[in-house]
């Protein structure tokens, strides 16, 4: 049996307060999974976001470095070894791909922009990139993770007010995404007697960086998903708050 760690979309920004990845780095280490998954949109890259005042080269690196700040604090000297630590590209990151595609004349490796910069080989195992205009998917121990899955012909996220029960629906396997910043959780038996779980894993976002979302900010959940007992798809669902944290390890 495997314990599956579940970091939502963290969003770090430059500027804003960064000490919750500090927190769940002293909770990895109490906990120890064996799977750490990064569901991506780790930063924000609000650099990337817009063009109508042009590239902002400064603010591009400084994008990079709290992202990488992120992953520092997150996974700092943890004195164990994961089997496997695997980051999927969220729509964020994808902006770095979407820029160069649009704008071939910014891509480099040095003093342009590069998916390298931001240095996933050295922090995971596994890097999902997206496939296509879609987010990149992994089979781990029986669940279906991505950013976000998509359905249909034309791939359309897979979204609404029962997203994970729709997950199960459509897919027909246990499923993980981020993306949406909700919380939502859905599980039924199918008919080979297999438990299914769908599940919407909220945000790992700081308090303070939500006031372009308005009210529906209101809605989002923030913290990890700890997954024990893992095999086949299924597990033994563990919510750890924010808040929980905080309670446990500000002292």
């Amino acid at each position: 049996m495997t314990t599956h760690l579940v970091i939502p979309d963290g969003h770090a920004k430059p500027g804003e307060d960064l000490s919750r990845f500090d927190l769940l780095n002293k909770f990895i280490k109490s906990l120890r999974p064996e799977v750490i998954i990064n569901l991506g949109d780790a930063g924000d890259m609000h650099s990337l976001n817009s063009f109508d005042k042009g590239f902002d080269g400064t603010s591009y690196e400084a994008d990079i470095d709290c992202t990488i700040e992120s992953f520092d604090r997150t996974l700092h000297n943890i004195k164990y070894k994961p089997k496997r630590k695997v980051f999927l590209v969220g729509n964020h990151e994808h902006r770095i791909t979407r820029t160069v595609e649009q704008s071939p004349e910014l891509a480099g490796d040095k003093h342009g922009v590069s998916m390298k910069h931001l240095q996933l080989d050295k922090y995971f195992s596994d890097v999902v990139d997206y496939e296509g205009a879609a987010p990149g998917t992994i089979m781990l121990d029986g669940i279906n993770y991505a950013h976000y899955h998509t359905s249909g012909a034309m791939g359309r996220p897979i979204s609404g007010d029962n997203h994970a029960r729709s997950l199960l629906l459509k897919g027909h396997i246990s499923a993980t995404c981020g993306h949406s910043h909700f919380f939502d959780y859905s599980t039924h038996v199918d008919g080979a007697g297999r438990r299914l779980h769908g599940l919407v894993a909220g945000s790992f976002k700081g308090a303070k960086n939500d006031a372009y979302a308005g009210t529906s900010a209101r809605n989002y959940w923030r913290g990890v998903v700890v997954k024990r007992m893992v095999s086949n798809g299924s597990y033994d669902l563990q919510m750890v708050s924010m808040a929980q944290l905080e309670e446990t390890y500000n002292k």
